[in-house]
């Protein structure tokens, strides 16, 4: 569903940024180099926020270059922190900036506002849900 509606823009809370002032966790970069195996880890924009309320940062990370992205966007991927290291939570092929973290929950994740468009697809901003497995 796109949103077309400026009152939808209300329930904003966090935009995520681009990482480019920090490195990102050793935790992290392992957890993303097991992900995009066997390829050599490509590019990425990261934020960290709790997305879940339970006080451990989360990530998500939004790969770049030719391997993870395609007309219609690139890979995302949301990894839930753990004690030293990150489980994959979701991933999805076809996302672009703006990645908007909004206030509403689902079975206790945070829901996401991604960008999308190319490839075919009208350009927009789409709803992603936790469904109570993955992020969709």
């Amino acid at each position: 569903m796109l949103w077309r509606n400026a009152l939808a823009w209300t329930a904003l809370s966090a935009v995520v940024a681009p990482s480019a002032l920090c490195a990102a966790p050793p935790e992290l970069v392992a957890a993303l180099t097991e992900w995009a195996a066997p390829e050599p880890l490509p590019t990425f924009k990261f934020a960290l926020v709790d997305l879940n309320s339970d006080t451990v940062l989360d990530a998500i990370v939004l790969f770049k270059g030719p391997r993870f992205c395609g007309s219609g966007g690139c890979n995302m991927v949301v990894f839930k922190g753990v004690a030293k290291s990150y489980d994959l939570v979701s991933h999805s092929t076809i996302t672009r900036e703006p990645i908007i973290v909004l206030k509403e929950q689902r079975f206790g994740w945070r829901s996401l506002s991604v960008a999308i468009g190319g490839g075919g697809a009208e350009y927009g901003q789409v709803l992603m849900h936790f469904d109570g497995d993955q992020q969709k």
